[in-house]
Formats: C-alpha cells, sequence, structure tokens
C-alpha cells in the first residue's frame, strides 16, 4: 500500500498529521518524534517507505498517534490538543480555551472510509477484544520491537498500543492505551485493546452516550 501511495505522498501526510513536530500542547517536555528516517538517502526511498509504514524506522510520541486518530474522527482535521478547557476567574468570569484547527489532512470522505476500515478491525479483525456492546468502535493494534541497545536490529522486547475512538459515526472520545515492553503478552490485541474497551465502556456509559446498535 505504502508503495502505491508513493514516497512523496506518503512524507507528506506523515507531515500533514503532525509527526515529526510538537503537538502545540501545553507542556514543556513535549518531544518531536523522529520520522527523519524517511528522508534517509542511504538506503534508498523504497526501503525507509516500507519500514517506516508499519512503523518501524520512525518514532512518534503516543500523543502524536491520538492527535492524528483524532483528525480522523474529526472528518479530516488536524486541532490542537489542550489540557485545561476553561478557567474560572475570582470574579466568576470564564475565559474557555478556544478549539485551534490546525489543517485539514484529508477529505470528509477520505475520513469516513478510513474510520469503516478500522471499525472492522473491532468488529471482526484483531480487535475484538476493544469491541464495546451496543457501539461502534473505531480503532487498530500497535506491536512495535523496541531497537537492541547492545547491537543492531531489534530485541524480544515489545511496546504495545490500541489507538481509537467511539462512538464511530459521532465520536465524543479519542484514547491511547500504551504499554511499555509487557510481560507474558506477544501482541497488543491481547493486552492494550482489550484494556481500551473496558476504559471505553466506562466512558461511554459515565456519560450516557446513546447506543448505536
Amino acid at each position: 500500500m505504502a508503495k502505491t501511495i508513493g514516497i512523496n505522498n506518503f512524507r507528506k501526510y506523515l507531515n500533514d498529521f503532525g509527526f515529526g513536530e510538537k503537538t502545540g500542547i501545553e507542556l514543556k517536555t513535549e518531544v518531536d518524534g523522529n520520522i527523519s528516517s524517511i528522508y534517509d538517502k542511504m538506503h534508498g526511498d523504497n526501503l525507509n517507505m516500507a519500514v517506516a509504514s508499519f512503523g518501524q524506522s520512525i518514532t512518534a510520541t503516543p500523543l502524536q498517534m491520538l492527535s492524528a486518530y483524532a483528525a480522523i474522527a474529526n472528518q479530516g482535521i488536524l486541532v490542537k490538543p489542550y489540557i485545561v478547557e476553561e478557567i474560572i476567574q475570582p470574579d466568576g468570569n470564564i475565559i474557555k480555551t478556544q478549539t485551534q484547527e490546525i489543517r485539514r489532512v484529508v477529505s470528509p470522505r477520505t475520513a469516513s472510509l478510513v474510520t469503516g476500515m478500522l471499525v472492522n478491525v473491532v468488529d471482526s479483525g484483531h480487535a475484538v477484544l476493544a469491541a464495546v456492546d451496543g457501539y461502534y468502535v473505531a480503532g487498530k493494534t500497535g506491536t512495535a520491537q523496541i531497537a537492541s541497545s547492545n547491537s543492531r536490529g531489534y530485541s524480544n522486547r515489545t511496546n504495545h498500543s490500541f489507538v481509537g475512538f467511539a462512538p464511530a459515526a459521532l465520536p465524543k472520545f479519542a484514547m491511547i492505551v500504551y504499554l511499555q515492553n509487557p510481560k507474558d503478552v506477544l501482541y497488543s490485541a491481547s493486552s492494550a485493546a482489550p484494556l481500551f474497551g473496558e476504559i471505553a465502556d466506562f466512558v461511554l456509559n459515565y456519560y450516557q452516550v446513546e447506543k448505536e446498535r
């Protein structure tokens, strides 16, 4: 699929979704992530793109991943994340944080198509343990090998993640579950996905979100 897209479009969308740069959230310790490998001429465009297409040779923060998925949930628009929703001053005056749209990354139709694919992953793919009864959940697993610290290549350690949003048609929240080198489990479908499902079930019920099915 990455080869069909081509290296130039691949680079464009990584940049447009905000990878390789800070999201701008009000955290001084936020880092950029690193996607420089897709510009590395030493190994050639095809190899760089092939490896990066499934998430290796590049780094991204959990917040960058969440922000990218939120763009899909927002019908293709990348939005600057924030922590403080509003400030209530001593005199009762309320200062609300204004939503800042950064840019349109994909069209609403493309966002809808991708959402459908993500729903299929949860309904009948590897992430069925992330499902929540009565709702369409959109999301994807991620299992990333950790580079070896004392030799070339990768170690036998992995990082697991699940990123998604719900309800898929009219999302109320987006969330990422990230587990660093979990023990006694090989894939995020068995670790991060069920944890996402449990939290999503709580959130949807807590806010009394109407069921879709």
